[in-house]
């Protein structure tokens, strides 16, 4: 009896081993780390998990996570096991045991943090814990807890309170939205379901039926567009109407708005002020950007985890405003890349009271040709500008920049643009400069990776024109090294001086000028001797020429910058190259830059400009003694403005001889921009082709004149050569008037500059007028004049 009663007893405990061997063993040891916890696979968690439900919306977790988890089946997640992925192991579980993460998003999602660290997936949980979403004002009352609470928003999205105003204000609706025990702040659960995958969103269509939130037209799961709309309202879910303030301003032609579910009198909370350009906008231009619904990550091309843009607190009209509160999203849009935007609609708002009449002004305002010709100007997306797109679009320079060896304009899709379609390449939407031009995780901040650029339409030297690596700063290079260089000028055949167009240098080519490829140099034999060096060194960069010139501007963000006022080692402004360097961040390994600590700057520097902050955190290195305040606040007009004065006024110089020796009038504003005196600018064939001037002049002397012309158009398009490079930018002024007054290089500016009204002193400093001191060679310590005069 006893032996027939253990055995029976031996019989339970293996039926039990192996009823819970699916779980893993039932080891439960002491000081066993969560992550070494082995995983048993996603089979065994359905045994015991396929009726469980979410609390909030009592459909099953495991049908959730089949829906729509990206850890599912994803070898990234524990090889496809998605559920372990997040959960940990499972083998010391066995239904009742612990598991390493009951719930993975306690704390904000630490457990995800743990993946989500901005390698291969964004790192979500430390952006998600200081977003305005993580500490969002909870709302109890309806429709407000729509989207102002956790709760509100699950269910809200579940039982079909979302869309246009008409939705969102209808009782019946919100009656259906079960009420909560609380409303508590937004959690990473809010938007996502069980594996992580986004929650589906429902609407009342107009007949009343409960059917999928689809504003995109996917009618797919994981729609981000789809989803985040359906809180930040763009689209109608009938894909005719944009939501806004609900009245059909006249300039938007056909398009008309319905009143947005919320906020309809809060323009800087209406996204279609800034997410919406309108196709049929043919007055003001580019009123905002273009959402690229047909990809994977629509809002994710710029935005993450933070969920912070600050457009109404970074208004400087606004009382509101500070500088604390700027974000790389306000300072982008306000920047030439976005066109100066966002300055448009700040100054069009002002500080108006909220209204729908305010909503309308903000969505109509747009930009033109005025500050954003370099997006407005043509139908970029077209088959005409195909060569164009890889600078003057988001999608081209996206698809150049991630591997120029490779790209084929024509291969360049802009099918996000309204109407346009790979059948007929037009559309009268516009893109500009944006994040996912040059990131390929703006979220994450990782840039496009281009490498070194090797210019591909014109030569240094004889060859293609190559610039170095200077990292983050490359993809700066790649649309700011100009589309000719003064070699192109100089290839022309001899007999076409008399009937050839003017060879244009492009434009805001900054990079051209600092590392000295593009300027028109054959004025004279590059060998000939001036002073102690020869044309040619004074006119090259000693990359390009053994003697050549340096530049301490050219070393900034490269190790070459240490030595002088920035010691050996101290890794001061050493990384990512000149560009991003002093036009975004200094990169320093420190806290902010020698002398003035500014770790980083506000948006990022994203605003391009070279302000305050970019003083305090580069210039002040080495510019420490410019005679104005020491926090940089006069940096503009002690230290810069007085330089572009000078450079402005040299090119001044240029033209006026250029009008009164060869009878050519420069036109910045009318291509080909340089026009026999007398004739209508607007006409391009008016443009000057007969640089001979009806055979007054040699064909080597009509390229020098033609050469002249390019060097005025590619100084007077980049403003900022003066700074980027200095000495090149004077010598080339220098030649380009020694020709222009006589024909001849013999050094006679000094005397053309005094003839024409100017006022040489006894040295630089003294009785000196600008351009002259400017132009003419002197000891920048003494003032004292130098030989020879060019400098």
């Amino acid at each position: 009896m006893q032996i027939k009663k253990l055995s029976m007893m031996l019989l339970g405990a293996l039926s039990c081993a192996v009823l819970l061997n699916g779980c893993g063993a039932s080891s439960k040891e002491a000081g066993v780390l969560p992550s070494d916890v082995p995983s048993v696979g996603d089979a065994v968690c359905r045994q015991c998990h396929s009726a469980d439900v979410d609390a909030l919306t009592g459909v099953g977790i495991v049908a959730q996570y089949d829906s729509s988890s990206p850890h599912k089946d994803s070898p990234h997640a524990n090889n496809g096991n998605g559920c372990e992925a997040c959960h940990g192991g499972g083998a010391q579980h066995n239904g009742v045991g612990p598991i390493p993460y009951p719930n993975p998003y306690d704390g904000n999602g630490t457990r995800c943090a743990t993946c989500h660290t901005g390698g291969y997936a964004t790192n979500a949980p430390t952006m998600f814990a200081s977003s305005k979403h993580a500490n969002i004002q909870v709302e109890t009352s309806t429709p407000c807890l729509r989207c102002h609470s956790n709760e509100g928003a699950v269910l809200g999205a579940t039982y079909g309170l979302t869309g246009n105003g008409t939705v969102m204000g209808n009782t019946t609706y919100q009656g259906l939205v079960p009420l909560a025990k609380e409303y508590t702040q937004f959690k990473c659960e809010t938007c996502h379901q069980h594996g992580a995958g986004l929650r589906p969103v429902k609407t009342h269509d107009a007949a009343g039926n409960l059917v999928n939130w689809n504003p995109s037209g996917s009618n797919l799961n994981n729609d981000q567009f789809n989803f985040c709309t359906s809180c930040h309202g763009l689209v109608d879910n009938d894909r005719k109407h944009v939501m806004a303030s609900g009245n059909t301003p006249t300039i938007f032609g056909t398009i008309s708005t319905v009143k947005v579910g919320f906020h309809a009198t809060s323009w800087y909370r209406v996204i279609a002020t800034t997410h919406y350009n309108n196709p049929n906008n043919t007055v003001n231009g580019i009123t905002g950007y273009v959402i690229r619904k047909t990809g994977d990550k629509p809002c994710f091309d710029c935005h993450a985890h933070e969920a912070k843009t600050n457009t109404n607190l970074n208004n400087p009209a606004s009382a509101t405003y500070s500088a604390t509160n700027e974000t790389i999203y306000t300072k982008w849009a306000s920047s030439g890349h976005a066109g100066d935007l966002l300055k448009a609609k700040y100054a069009a708002v002002g500080t108006s009271s909220n209204s729908a009449a305010l909503v309308d002004t903000a969505m109509t305002t747009g930009v033109n040709d005025t500050t954003a010709a370099a997006w407005n100007h043509y139908d970029w997306s077209g088959t005409s500008r195909q060569t164009c797109q890889r600078c003057h679009t988001a999608t081209g320079a996206s698809n150049f920049l991630s591997n120029p060896a490779t790209y084929d304009n024509t291969a360049n899709d802009f099918s996000h643009l309204a109407g346009w379609k790979t059948s007929s390449k037009s559309s009268n939407q516009r893109e500009m400069l944006y994040c996912w031009g040059c990131h390929s995780n703006a979220g994450a901040g990782v840039l496009r990776n281009p490498g070194a650029y090797t210019a591909q339409e014109y030569t240094m030297n004889g060859a293609k024109a190559a610039y170095p690596d200077v990292v983050a700063s490359n993809l700066c290079i790649a649309c700011h090294s100009g589309q000719a260089s003064g070699e192109s000028i100089t290839a022309l055949a001899d007999t076409s001086m008399s009937n050839v167009s003017f060879v244009n240098s492009h434009y805001m080519a900054a990079a051209g000028t600092m590392y000295m490829k593009m300027g028109f140099i054959n004025f004279t034999s590059l060998t000939a001797v001036v002073g102690s060096s020869t044309y040619g060194q004074t006119l090259k960069s000693d990359t390009d020429i053994q003697g050549g010139v340096t530049s301490w501007h050219r070393k900034l963000g490269t190790p070459a910058v240490e030595g002088d006022d920035l010691a050996v080692g101290s890794g001061i402004l050493t990384s990512n190259g000149p560009c991003v360097t002093c036009h975004m961040k200094g990169y320093e390994t420190g806290t902010g830059s020698k002398h003035l600590a500014l770790a980083t700057r506000p948006g990022s520097g994203h605003s391009l400009e070279i302000d305050t902050n970019a003083f305090q955190q580069v210039c002040i290195n080495c510019h420490s003694d410019n005679g104005g305040a020491a926090d940089g606040s006069t940096v503009w007009s002690v230290l810069i403005q007085p330089a572009s004065d000078k450079f402005q006024a040299a090119l001044t110089v240029a033209t006026s001889l250029l009008h009164n020796n060869f009878s050519i009038d420069y036109d910045s504003a009318n291509y080909p921009y340089f026009f026999p005196v007398g004739v209508d600018h607007t006409v391009r064939t008016n443009g000057v082709t007969d640089w001979t001037r009806s055979g007054a002049l040699t064909n080597a002397q009509a390229k020098k004149l033609m050469g002249a012309c390019f060097n005025i158009n590619m100084l007077s398009r980049e403003p900022g050569a003066y700074i980027h490079a200095r000495t090149y930018s004077q010598r080339l002024l220098y030649d380009t008037i020694d020709f222009l007054d006589d024909k001849a290089m013999n050094m006679s500016v000094g005397t053309t500059l005094v003839a024409l009204g100017n006022t040489k002193g006894t040295d630089a400093n003294t009785g000196t007028t600008g351009v002259v001191s400017y132009l003419l060679n002197h000891n920048h310590g003494t003032g004292a004049w130098s030989s020879p005069e060019r400098p």
